[in-house]
């Protein structure tokens, strides 16, 4: 998968377009007037941090996160679900596997007793609804939509071996990036809370690899011309930039690093072409 597709070119300008999903459930909805007002803005602090390129984010409607989300997990289901902490959490206390101590066995069976309804991509608790991290990383690894998925309520980390028993709060989200195989525009998806709007600032600027101020770096900036050079969309001379966009390997961490890894990868071959 070629990233960067999100890029093009018109005349002096390099606009990137990135796409966000609404994800709700059933009986919760997200204001897309709202989200879509906040994005106009991000749009035009990118624009005016950066001399010759701009941002433009399309919107979808919201969409029931269950339907759409179990719809295409079971077509592009990326290897097998990652282990969640209610599964761990009920196998190990029914086999006997878990022998915690009182307080600890009170806390977990409270937490367990708190839940309302439970599939694999959000919870209803006594203490609120969230998303799982689990559920939303099986999701990604099909999906070719969005870049930027933005859920009606908070995101946890539910991973077994990433628990800190046994509370919604201690488990929560700021900020999460996810492999998106299927996805090009850029170099993985990111996730907010559509009521969090720093949030959705923090995730885009991560995304995009800004600073706190949407300024690109001029490694991050190299990379970007060179994505749109390899898709056609500059002339091959932006090679000349290929040592300063390795620098940008540095400013990124986990599935990004590794996205960009192999983006330069191929970005190298084809400079290389004659």
């Amino acid at each position: 998968m070629l990233r960067g597709t999100g890029l093009s070119a018109s005349e002096s300008n390099l606009l990137l377009t990135l796409n966000a999903g609404l994800f709700e459930t059933a009986t919760d909805h997200t204001d897309a007037e709202s989200v879509r007002n906040t994005m106009t803005l991000f749009e035009e602090q990118f624009r005016r941090a950066n001399d010759g390129m701009s941002l433009r984010i399309i919107v979808d409607q919201p969409s029931d996160a269950v339907f759409v989300m179990e719809r295409m997990s079971r077509r592009y289901r990326v290897g097998p679900p990652p282990e969640s902490v209610l599964e761990s959490l009920h196998a190990k206390l029914e086999g006997g596997q878990l022998q915690p101590d009182e307080d600890e066995r009170s806390r977990i069976m409270k937490f367990l007793s708190g839940i309302h309804e439970s599939n694999p991509y959000y919870i209803k608790h006594e203490d609120g609804t969230v998303f799982l991290a689990s559920g939303l990383q099986l999701y990604s690894g099909g999906q070719v939509h969005y870049d930027l998925m933005i859920l009606s309520h908070p995101l946890i980390e539910d991973r077994a071996d990433a628990w800190t028993c046994c509370s919604l709060q201690a488990n929560r989200k700021e900020y999460v990036a996810l492999p998106a195989p299927g996805r090009s525009a850029l170099d993985g998806a990111a996730v907010a809370t559509a009521n969090n709007v720093d949030q959705i600032r923090v995730a885009l600027q991560r995304l995009i690899g800004t600073d706190s101020e949407w300024r690109l770096s001029s490694s991050r900036r190299s990379l970007l011309r060179l994505y749109a050079a390899r898709n056609g969309e500059l002339k091959r001379e932006e090679c000349k930039q290929l040592s300063a966009a390795r620098l940008s390997i540095q400013e990124l961490q986990g599935v990004q690093r590794i996205a960009v890894e192999e983006s330069i990868q191929e970005i190298e071959r084809f400079c290389s072409e004659k």
